[in-house]
């Protein structure tokens, strides 16, 4: 959910032509500020993190550090409300005719929290809370299996000025709307599936994109809720009594029901992801009736953004607590670079309503993505939506829905998004499906080396049937002046797609070093700008099949490509590989300098069998905080009428576990190993960082300085976090929180007798090992910053080995998760 999040946010951000384009707005805006600053009434200072809202609109915010606040309204009428866990709750009435600043405001302490305070070993409120939980522990095994109807409604909006139309008075316009029904299912213990029955989107969202469903997975009875990609302790935690302070409100009633009680929830410490907020507890059944929350400080949201959480429950059969409505709203001024600072708010509705609990529900079911729209989803069932109305929606959505198709059918129209819009926006529409299914993407239609030079090409993948996936590329090298190839066919046995036969034939350069460390496309970028090429290439031209089992739920990896996090690989390879030399001078920058050389094989056709066995571990990301990897492949003369004999084998292994609520360590141990008569095209080399980008490799060591016939490499990096939650967000660079990691990696590699070299008088690779070296090994240890603009990491690195002296090396790489 956080990628989704910060991608929609980004995605709004620098899809609205109106940045562009000055006075496109349809009506002049009527809208002033309101600002000012919170006092503490008793110590005179100034309170942070105050939530101030709107009580008829959803708009709101935090104070600032210094207790500053600032709404953009619409001119009118508003009712605002100051509102701190621990303080009694303020409602001031303004009329906005001006904008209005300075406003000064002063909250005290809830007198629900003051009065003499009698030391008991438990309070009514803590009793209280401890009897739900355990209930809820006592039936939890009673659970296990349900199905149920789900309606998810998701909305996007901004400032009108961003926005570019006004569709009503307030300063608030509706950029895109998800709708959809879907079937959901549980299976104990932690297993969910919900299938897409029906959707709509409004005109300027493609349906592939409509995949939002937010179930019973999101569930404030459970002892987490997963927000942003953070597992936020709730109230109803095994432990929640140890982590939270829980007040009684006793100045609450409830008039239609005496036996709800409300407890207000307080972290005892932000040193933990929780919330703050109420609970409404049935005192009879010792159930949960209602909650509203909001992430306490440890939550890191982007562009400190505000976010509350609303979650209603019903009390099925008089035995299963179910979650039934959920109202998520969050609204951020994503300030980015001191150069835009538009308002995005985002409001996800959603009603889980007809369950049936521990029915018959198919394994199968299971194995699939966790959310997967059926064949029939998009075919607009007029009457279904029509019968099955929960949450209507509002006149605002309904003239948005409409609104919005006008400004992309009549684009010269008072609702234009401008110039951009009008004359670049279809262009634009039309690039953009060459990145979405059946295309591959971008990487396989624009690709630079220093073997292809430039490459263009087009990629595509689908379906042929219900039992077969091809996925193909072509393209044609100018500097190599050769066309290059592939196409592979999956035969699966059943629906679920957990067996395959796969057959692959391909007529390509292929990569001697792991493919996974630095992609295609990011070579692309370092070849074309710094004439620095990171890969290891040959001509490779053949044949592979196969066999891939797959156990578990399918996982999302990258864009367009799902695996299962238990899988099973087998291969017979028949590939004819020839030398592969520079063909390309070019670049932007760095004219002077020149490629470095592309080493060279020993040619020749090698048949070879291979496996690769998966636990929940996958070469391009990481799935889970346990996992690990092991590939083999044998080249046998005797029994394939290989060119080559040799057993090659490797292994990876990741854990990844908390040290501190907010503190975390990764550990990565990756090592292989050959057998017999190497070739350089199956040697292994120590990964490295590129044109001062790094990923899962060594940052101060420079590109393949060590190969080797045998390797070993230890990664060791602990997140502190924020060290103090809230302290170093910097607005428009850091508004997500720094995190302060320490890291220290450790390599070794060396040559066998048996390797074969490509030149033996100049001992090409021979001199290219750690072993090799007065230190035996390469060793280097720094200080990393993490999520710089939300998706970036800086490193500074000391080398300490094969140096008298440390050196330190300065890396960018992709933010850590």
């Amino acid at each position: 959910m956080r990628v989704f999040l910060i991608s929609l946010i980004l995605f709004l951000l620098f899809s609205s032509s109106q940045l562009f384009s000055i006075g496109l707005s349809a009506k002049k805006d009527s809208s002033y500020i309101f600002s000012g600053v919170v006092y503490d009434g008793e110590t005179g200072s100034t309170l942070r993190r105050v939530t101030v809202r709107t009580a008829n609109l959803d708009i709101g915010k935090y104070t600032d550090s210094k207790g500053n606040f600032s709404l953009k309204l619409p001119e009118g009428s508003h009712t605002i409300l100051f509102s701190m866990v621990g303080m009694k709750t303020e409602i001031v009435e303004i009329e906005l005719t001006k904008d209005i600043t300075d406003y000064k405001i002063i909250l005290v302490i809830n007198p629900a929290m003051t009065g003499d305070v009698l030391v008991i070993a438990e309070t009514a409120a803590e009793r209280l809370m401890r009897k739900t939980i355990e209930q809820k522990f006592n039936s939890k095994d009673s659970i296990q299996t349900y199905k149920y109807s789900l309606y998810t409604k998701f909305v996007a909006s901004a400032d009108t000025t961003f926005a570019g139309r006004s569709d009503n008075e307030s300063d608030t316009t509706i950029l895109s709307i998800f709708e959809s029904y879907s079937n959901g299912y549980y299976k104990s213990p932690n297993l969910y599936y919900n299938e897409i029955t029906q959707r709509r989107q409004s005109a300027n969202v493609p349906a592939q994109a409509n995949f939002v469903t937010f179930g019973t997975n999101i569930n404030a009875f459970e002892d987490y809720v997963r927000l942003v990609g953070d597992d936020v302790a709730t109230p109803f935690h095994r432990d929640a009594l140890d982590f939270y302070e829980f007040t009684l409100d006793e100045k609450f009633v409830d008039e239609r029901d005496k036996s709800v009680a409300k407890i207000i929830s307080t972290p005892k410490s932000n040193q933990r992801k929780q919330f703050t907020g109420f609970v409404l507890i049935d005192t009879l059944r010792l159930i949960p009736k209602y909650v509203d929350l909001t992430p306490n400080i440890a939550v890191k949201l982007p562009f400190e953004a505000v976010l509350f959480y609303k979650q209603s429950f019903d009390f099925v059969d008089n035995k299963f607590v179910t979650p039934s409505y959920l109202n998520i709203y969050s609204s951020v001024d994503a300030g980015f670079l001191w150069v835009i600072s538009p308002r995005v708010d985002i409001k996800i509705e959603t009603f889980a309503y007809d369950y049936e609990f521990n029915t018959e529900i198919p394994s199968r079911y299971f194995n699939r993505k966790r959310v997967d729209a059926s064949k029939t989803a998009d075919k607009f069932d007029t009457l279904f939506w029509k019968m099955n109305e929960v949450i209507p929606l509002t006149s605002d959505e309904v003239y948005a829905y409409d609104a919005i198709v006008r400004v992309r059918e009549n684009p010269d129209s008072a609702l234009s998004q401008g110039f951009f819009g009008t004359y670049f926006g279809p262009i634009n529409r039309q690039i953009a499906k060459l990145g979405r299914p059946p295309f591959t993407g971008w990487q396989d239609i624009f690709r630079y080396n220093r073997i292809h030079g430039l490459n263009l090409g087009l990629g595509m993948q689908g379906d042929l049937s219900n039992f077969h996936l091809a996925s193909g590329r072509v393209g044609y090298g100018f500097a190599d002046k050769r066309p290059a190839g592939s196409l592979e066919i999956k035969q699966f046995f059943e629906e679920e797609r957990m067996f395959a036969f796969t057959g692959e034939v391909f007529y390509d350069i292929r990569r001697a070093d792991n493919p996974h460390v630095v992609r295609n496309e990011a070579i692309t970028l370092t070849s074309l700008f710094f004439k620095n090429d990171y890969g290891d290439y040959y001509y490779g031209q053949g044949v592979k099949i196969g066999f891939e089992a797959g156990l578990g739920q399918l996982r999302f990896i990258r864009r367009n490509i799902f695996d299962r996090p238990k899988t099973i690989k087998l291969y017979f390879l028949h590939e004819k590989q020839t030398n592969a030399i520079q063909n390309s001078d070019f670049s932007i920058f760095n004219r002077s300098s020149v490629f470095r050389d592309n080493p060279q094989i020993i040619e020749g056709t090698e048949n070879s069998i291979g496996f690769e066995i998966n636990y929940n571990f996958s070469p391009i990301r990481r799935l889970s905080n346990f996992g690990f990897g092991i590939t083999g492949q044998i080249s046998d003369p005797s029994i394939f009428q290989s060119d080559f004999s040799y057993q090659r084998f490797t292994g990876t292994f990741n854990l990844r576990t908390k040290t501190m609520p907010l503190w975390r360590i990764d550990m990565r141990l990756s090592g292989g190993f050959a057998i017999g008569e190497l070739p350089p095209q199956r040697y292994f080399s120590l990964e490295s960082a590129v044109s001062g980008f790094a990923g899962n490799s060594f940052r101060g060591m420079n590109v393949k300085e060590f190969y080797g016939d045998r390797f070993a490499f230890i990664a060791f990096e602990h997140n502190f976090g924020e060290i103090i939650p809230g302290v170093l967000r910097i607005p428009n660079v850091a508004s997500f929180g720094l995190e302060f990691i320490v890291f220290g990696n450790i390599g070794y590699s060396e040559f066998t007798e048996n390797s074969i070299f490509t030149d033996v008088e100049r001992d090409y690779f021979r001199t290219k090992t750690t072993a090799s070296t007065p230190d035996g090994y390469y060793y280097e240890a720094g200080l990393g910053i993490n999520q710089i603009l939300i998706f970036l990491r800086f490193d500074v690195s000391a080398r300490f080995s094969q140096s008298d002296v440390p050196k330190f090396f300065f890396t960018l790489s992709a933010a850590s998760f």
